[in-house]
């Protein structure tokens, strides 16, 4: 039954995102073409093509990331949600679906956005990143084994961890601040949007807390190296990237639960 829901969903928010999918293309494409003819800069003609094109591109990440979130509340607790929750499924599934949909067309989002600023280097510099040698790779991958605290391969993998975790993290607490908004019996979409401005400051509270922890952990490893150290120990940045991915994560199942709990029990139609 959730397949058949996730089915439905991406359906239903196709044409919306597939739409947003086809500017990124096509703005991509405008600008790769610019920068092929004319890849001066200084150009009026390039230049405004440019800013067009970074500004569409944060624009269509906006009402995508707006859409998602509307789509939830909209079809959730909204007059929109009877004929959800009427459908002869469990109230979790529904939030499964809904989930699933959003974080994949986010992470499509994100993933044609870089893919789309690839080709704009690769077209600025003349395709000169396919022109390096195994020689010139293998000098890098060695400067950055020695420069670094963590090998490329599990850097790059660590990065788009933390890029999944990022978007449910930021879809979960949208849907967690809709969830305990609609609570209330008048003004639903306000009191989300108060309890989304809470769930913020009380992260915010919380990131500082940890973030002052991991400072006095470089001043003691700075202690510890002695002044005349010419770098800061890697164990600090270390502890801080995981500390960052499991506050992450404790968010996550925080607002999950919260979620969970409210769609399954406390649901708010009235």
């Amino acid at each position: 039954m959730l397949g058949k829901l996730f089915k439905h969903e991406l359906k239903n928010t196709s044409k919306v995102m597939v739409l947003l999918f086809c500017i990124i293309i096509a703005m991509t494409v405008l600008a790769v073409i610019t920068l092929c003819i004319s890849p001066d800069a200084g150009n009026a003609i390039t230049s405004t093509v440019l800013i067009l094109y970074v500004l569409s591109l944060v624009a269509i990440y906006i009402v995508a990331v707006v859409y998602v979130c509307w789509h939830f509340y909209k079809t959730t607790y909204s007059d929109q949600g009877y004929l959800t929750h009427t459908l002869p499924v469990s109230p979790l599934s529904i939030l499964h679906s809904k989930l699933l949909a959003a974080v994949l067309w986010m992470t499509g989002t994100t993933i044609l956005i870089a893919l789309s600023f690839f080709a704009m280097i690769t077209a600025a510099t003349g395709g000169a990143i396919f022109s390096i040698t195994p020689e010139e790779w293998d000098m890098f991958l060695q400067n950055w084994n020695s420069d670094n605290f963590m090998p490329l391969p599990w850097f790059i993998v660590y990065m788009l961890v933390s890029a999944v975790f990022t978007i449910l993290h930021f879809i979960l607490m949208v849907y967690a601040a809709a969830s305990v908004g609609q609570l209330f019996s008048t003004n639903k979409l306000a009191f989300s949007i108060v309890s989304g401005v809470v769930f913020y400051f009380a992260e915010q509270i919380v990131s500082v807390i940890a973030l002052l922890s991991v400072l006095s952990g470089f001043f003691r490893d700075i202690a510890a190296t002695g002044s005349e150290a010419d770098f800061l120990p890697v164990s600090s940045f270390t502890t801080f990237l995981n500390g960052s991915l499991i506050i992450t994560a404790a968010f996550i199942a925080i607002y999950y639960l919260i979620s969970a709990v409210i769609i399954r029990k406390h649901v708010n139609l009235d």
